[in-house]
């Protein structure tokens, strides 16, 4: 196989469909595969994507489930020389694949991304809200991109355990090994944002335990100051927070009401300002 593509999905129902019909239309003139692994979608996506050419992989809900998992299953089930991961919710766009592809002439090159257009709930299809990654050669790839069969197995793909940040721990260890990752100033795919549910919310807020995972593993690398820098408002808010939180049991401890007050008000103005 020239091609192997991972769809990682759980619940895509509403856009699976089109995420398949525009991967067979884009690769029809490649060797090319296309594996949807799904972690226990309790949806149609299942039963929509058996109507079309593809393998499907199952992730029983008893089991590990992550975004991570997705991708390394999805790498042991492979056979392309190189693999283009991505979510159910995306569709791709014409003319990537053969763009990106063309990038790994240079054998320092371990992955490629392009740009990444957000289609909020209700709209058609456009390129209006375009997700700001850092172009050229960056430390990893997040939402999706094509990678370098070989060099996944030279430093091992995604981390199945990872909760959350898997495409920068692995972009780490890539250039570790001595590789480049690449984002082109080239559209790649439309991401289908959902409705902002509460258990959507919930489950992104379970991705920031890859965090750390990160702190624990990595203590003292680069990858740690890369996310001290990426998630900093979120520090910030925390530790501000502690510290006025013990100054304001040092006031009330000694009889301070009105400092108190103070206190609490102007901890909530700098939390507003930090979210």
């Amino acid at each position: 196989m020239d091609l192997s593509i991972v769809v990682i999905s759980r619940n895509e129902e509403a856009a699976i469909g089109a995420c398949l019909e525009a991967l067979l239309e884009q690769t029809a003139h490649l060797q090319a595969e296309i594996i949807l692994v799904d972690s226990a979608s309790t949806d149609r996506t299942v039963e929509i994507a058996s109507q079309y050419p593809v393998t499907i992989v199952r992730v029983d809900e008893c089991q590990e489930l992550s975004p991570g998992a997705g991708r390394y299953l999805g790498t042991r089930q492979a056979t392309g020389k190189f693999i283009f991961f991505l979510d159910g919710d995306m569709i791709l766009m014409d003319g990537w694949i053969d763009h990106a592809l063309e990038q790994f002439e240079d054998e320092r090159i371990a992955a490629v991304a392009g740009r990444l257009y957000r289609v909020y709930p209700g709209e058609p299809l456009n390129t209006s809200h375009q997700n700001r990654y850092q172009l050229g050669n960056v430390r990893y790839l997040a939402g999706s991109g094509v990678y370098r069969r070989s060099v996944l197995e030279q430093v091992g793909t995604f981390n199945p355990f990872m909760k959350g940040e898997e495409e920068r721990e692995l972009g780490f260890r890539i250039l570790q090994a001595g590789f480049s990752l690449l984002r082109l100033d080239v559209p790649m795919v439309f991401h289908m944002d959902k409705p902002r549910t509460k258990s959507e919310l919930d489950e992104k807020a379970k991705y920031f335990t890859g965090v750390g995972q990160i702190f624990r593993r990595y203590a003292g690398r680069r990858i740690v100051r890369d996310l001290l820098i990426a998630h900093r408002n979120v520090f910030a808010f925390y530790f501000f927070g502690m510290c006025a939180a013990l100054v304001l049991l040092a006031f009330l401890a000694a009889g301070l009401y009105a400092p108190a007050v103070l206190m609490v008000g102007a901890g909530l103005l700098l939390g507003l300002l930090l979210i």
